[in-house]
């Protein structure tokens, strides 16, 4: 499997308070298969049978998120900051992935997703700080 450029989505997540009422929705609506992994979280797959993402149940506040390709995410941080990102999440590893999650300007999140084959040897840490 080759590494996705960076810039495109790799994945997306629907969080609500009524997340059958959202896999009903979002099943009907684009034909997703959906598969529960957790009590609270299903993966949706697209045409290809391939999982594209995730409907989950939250408190209060939902929220949908995509997670973005990025080369280098410790660059890709200080960059969104620049650009008036708020860091959400700390780097975290997930498998050959490291990730994190910014609130954009406007408040909405996006996540950030480095492949390790991307920048080799980078270490996953803390948010950087301005």
């Amino acid at each position: 499997m080759s590494t996705p450029p960076p810039g495109t989505i790799l994945w997306h997540e629907i969080a609500g308070r009524d997340p059958a009422a959202l896999r009903a929705f979002y099943g009907e609506l684009f034909g997703w298969q959906l598969t529960t992994t957790r009590p609270d979280y299903d993966m949706f797959t697209g045409p290809d049978g391939q999982p594209t993402g995730g409907i989950g149940a939250v408190g209060e506040h939902s929220w949908t998120t995509f997670y973005v390709a990025v080369d280098d995410i410790d660059a890709a941080l200080t960059r969104a900051r620049a650009l008036g990102a708020s860091p959400l999440s700390p780097v975290r590893e997930d498998g050959p992935n490291l990730h994190c999650v910014v609130a954009d300007p406007d408040g909405r999140p996006i996540g950030l997703v480095q492949h390790r084959s991307m920048a080799a040897g980078a270490p996953a840490g803390a948010v950087p700080s301005a």
